[in-house]
């Protein structure tokens, strides 16, 4: 604005500048609007040439200034929309991802929640198998005993048709006794009758023993169907027996192989409420994690937002300096070569941002 306010100045009061000045004058006016291209002419005079001579090193000077400002502005640039680009695919990827970490994070505890569930279940079968076995052990030792009682049952039943056939041939010797008896009361009776009057007294004697040897055989025919009755009812009764100590043996060969079956089942149910209990501890895990996983997301859409912001203030910097350089008519001055380094933004397939050096 000086520049600017002398130039003006100097153009009031032209008439008033020397001849030798002019040049001068002109050149300064020409730097005072910006064209940095000139070379002020000093002119002839020993304070004309040194007031050139530091104006020139300043516009040469600021040629520099404004030649790093230049090539700032387009590091700048190019960084901020970078910056933006980046911040662009952090924030999708942070959506897409958070979307499908949110998922995630649902079926986790979803499957969690499951998990649980089946080992409570599998718990309640593990105790509903030992009841079962439990009940299998009682009702192998019930069918123990049962089985010992019907041995034992067999052989008093066996007993009875033994003593029953003991029986049986007392009656049978009774039996025959009382038939000799009555052949010998008949043949007493004959005999009393030859001796007339002399035997009337023994003709009562033979006739009492006839009837009671004939009550006797009565007896003993009675008793002798009672023994066959009881002989033929200890057989059925033994065969029954029998037929019950076979079931009563296959009953128990069923309740030892059950009590296997339930102890491989035990095993088996053991090891299923192991392994589900990992389980349910490890997506327990997996759910927690996926809750770190949906935070740092969320981190990371918070991260791009910011560098969002950010390259929107780099954007801004960028329209100060161009405006600052559009001001200017310079030509740069050549610097040493950068070493420019290119980078490239790139979002894979599952939503993660790479960024590698071109």
């Amino acid at each position: 604005m000086r520049f600017r306010s002398a130039s003006s100045s100097a153009q009031a009061k032209h008439g008033q500048i020397p001849a030798n000045l002019r040049s001068l004058v002109r050149d300064l006016q020409a730097v005072a609007e910006g064209d940095l291209t000139v070379s002020v002419d000093g002119g002839n005079t020993a304070a004309g040439q040194a007031i050139a001579t530091a104006t020139n090193r300043l516009v040469e000077d600021l040629r520099g200034v404004l030649t790093d400002v230049a090539a700032g502005k387009a590091t700048l640039g190019s960084g901020w929309r970078e910056v933006n680009d980046v911040a662009w695919a952090m924030l999708e990827t942070s959506e897409t991802t958070a979307g499908r970490a949110s998922t995630a994070a649902a079926t986790a505890n979803e499957v969690s929640d499951s998990m649980h569930r089946i080992a409570a279940a599998t718990e309640e079968l593990a105790a509903t198998i030992r009841e079962v076995a439990t009940h299998a052990s009682l009702a192998s030792s019930v069918a123990n005993d049962v089985s010992g009682q019907v041995v034992s049952a067999n052989s008093t039943v066996s007993q009875l048709e033994s003593s029953s056939r003991e029986i049986q041939k007392v009656v049978d010797l009774i039996s025959s006794i009382a038939s000799q008896t009555h052949l010998l009361a008949l043949n007493a009776t004959i005999e009393a009758a030859r001796a007339g009057d002399a035997g009337l007294g023994f003709t009562v004697v033979a006739g009492e023993v006839k009837a009671l040897a004939a009550q006797t055989s009565s007896a003993t025919t009675s008793v002798t169907r009672s023994v066959q009755t009881i002989q033929s009812g200890s057989q059925a009764a033994a065969d029954v027996m029998n037929a019950v100590t076979d079931t009563i043996s296959r009953v128990s060969d069923n309740q030892a192989a059950i009590a296997a079956a339930v102890e491989q089942q035990t095993a088996t149910t053991h090891e299923i409420g192991r392994n589900t209990a990992m389980a349910a501890q490890g997506s327990s895990s997996l759910a927690d994690n996926v809750e770190e996983l949906v935070a740092a997301v969320r981190a990371t859409a918070y991260a791009g937002a910011q560098a969002r912001t950010v390259a929107g203030e780099l954007s801004e910097i960028e329209d100060v300096l161009d405006s600052i350089l559009t001001k200017y008519t310079f030509v740069p001055v050549e610097r040493e070569a950068a070493v420019e380094i290119a980078a490239s933004v790139a979002t894979t397939e599952n939503g993660v941002v790479s960024i590698a050096n071109d």
